[in-house]
């Protein structure tokens, strides 16, 4: 006999949760909450990406005298 719907659903809802994914209330995955650091210099928030081209490109036209370092602590970039 073939399993119902709602039990298809069960099984797929914990083999979700064993394997981490974190769905909202519509049942979609949700995305990661995005971290945002603000400039030291001059408070602006940007977003933190893999590579942080944002944040460079805000350093280099923004605040040329100073390095990347005083704008961003703790923040690296390619």
């Amino acid at each position: 006999m073939p399993i119902s719907h709602a039990q298809e659903r069960r099984v797929k809802a914990k083999a979700n949760k064993e394997a981490g994914v974190v769905l909202d209330a519509s049942g979609k995955a949700k995305k990661p909450d995005q971290v945002n650091v603000n400039c030291r210099l001059c408070s602006l928030s940007l977003r933190v990406t893999k590579r942080n081209v944002e944040m460079v490109t805000h350093c280099e036209a923004k605040h040329p005298k100073n390095s990347f370092e005083d704008c961003f602590p703790g923040q690296t970039h390619e």
